[in-house]
């Protein structure tokens, strides 16, 4: 990457921590064991290489106890690295005591969303990936023959936007959260509710079949009911007409006589 284009990703980077999380110059360097060794193998000058880029010469050097205990340790081997810590950078005394591992406490110095608002310069790769996941804490690295402020993480974006909008809101990140979780809790108990109703109305209905998903019944062709009156009324004719018991009517003719029969017979007197 040119040198132009990475001093214009670090002016952004150094503007969103500015913005989100009001870290400005002075700005105030916690530096590791590792990285002041690094930088001095690799023949850096740490404070020269810091204010190029950073892009300003207001920067503080600090160490926390614990660092400075293990840089002492390994002066035989490291000298200039424990000089320089020793000379050239304060003691954070918020940083525990000795007895902590340097990890640990450069890890406790930017507790409580590093209220102090410092920059970590480290070569510690676990301890990066734990700064990373903490909002509003910057981390220097040393690369080879140059230092670079490494890119906001996807937390630290997330929370930044999360500032801002409670800074554009008037709220405080408290007001909002328990806001949230109140409207959070509303929804559930309407959801819950949503829910009991439901299943009530589900219980009142009725369980049958399906109407739409039944085979329907084959119709068979009834019979005509004229058909069977038909039938009946033959039957009671023809009874009618083979009885031995049916009663002649008698009639008059024009004469004046009496016929009788079935078929015109003429009965004298």
């Amino acid at each position: 990457m040119a040198r132009g284009l990475r001093a214009k990703h670090t002016r952004k980077h150094l503007h969103f921590y500015k913005i989100a999380f009001g870290i400005q110059e002075t700005y105030r360097i916690l530096l590791d064991g590792n990285f002041i060794a690094i930088a001095f193998k690799q023949k850096m000058d740490i404070r020269v290489s810091l204010v190029r880029i950073l892009q300003t010469d207001k920067v503080q050097l600090f160490v926390t106890k614990a660092v400075l205990k293990e840089l002492s340790q390994l002066k035989e081997s490291h000298p200039e690295a424990y000089r320089f810590a020793q000379d050239e950078c304060e003691v954070f005394f918020s940083g525990g005591n000795e007895k902590l591992t340097p990890a640990a406490s450069l890890e406790m110095s930017v507790e409580e969303k590093n209220k102090h608002h410092l920059f970590i310069a480290t070569q510690d790769d676990e301890l990066r990936q734990k700064l990373r996941r903490m909002p509003g804490v910057p981390i220097v690295l040393a690369n080879r023959t140059m230092m670079l402020l490494e890119a906001p993480s996807d937390q630290n974006v997330s929370h930044g936007k999360q500032m801002e909008y409670h800074k554009s809101s008037g709220k405080s990140v408290e007001e909002q959260q328990l806001l949230d979780k109140a409207k959070a809790q509303l929804k559930a108990e309407k959801e819950e509710r949503h829910s009991s109703m439901v299943k009530l109305r589900l219980k009142k209905q009725a369980r049958g079949p399906n109407p739409l998903s039944m085979k329907k019944k084959k119709q068979k062709g009834p019979t005509p009911p004229n058909l069977a009156k038909q039938a009946k009324r033959a039957r009671e004719a023809n009874a009618e007409e083979g009885s031995p018991n049916k009663k002649r009517r008698r009639r008059k003719s024009k004469g004046g006589a009496a016929t009788a029969g079935v078929e015109g017979t003429v009965v004298s007197e």
